[in-house]
């Protein structure tokens, strides 16, 4: 049903995008339109301090498997350690991309 490709759809926008804006195609087209790059690695960082901590815990798994460095992050941790965290992923992401 049309129900079940949406929520199919969103389940895969939560992971790749590390956002959730609900079912509706019109609200995902608003947020790529604010996110035009395609830099699944900016929307992972952003996603660490994301206020939604599933899409928060989301974000650090992710970073986690990408870079194969888990830093500890939690969304229960205090947003000063999950800013050096981010800062830290940052960091690998970049060195990944130059090499």
């Amino acid at each position: 049903t049309s129900l079940d490709v949406q929520v199919a759809a969103r389940k895969v926008l939560r992971v790749l995008a590390v956002e959730d804006v609900g079912h509706e195609a019109k609200k995902w087209q608003a947020w790529r339109k604010k996110h035009p790059g395609g830099d699944r690695g900016a929307w992972l960082l952003a996603g660490l301090l994301h206020g939604d901590a599933s899409i928060a815990a989301l974000a650090g798994r992710e970073l986690a498997r990408l870079t194969g460095d888990d830093l500890g992050f939690s969304p229960e941790l205090p947003k000063g350690e999950r800013k050096k965290i981010r800062a830290a992923y940052a960091e690998r992401l970049e060195a990944a991309r130059r090499s």
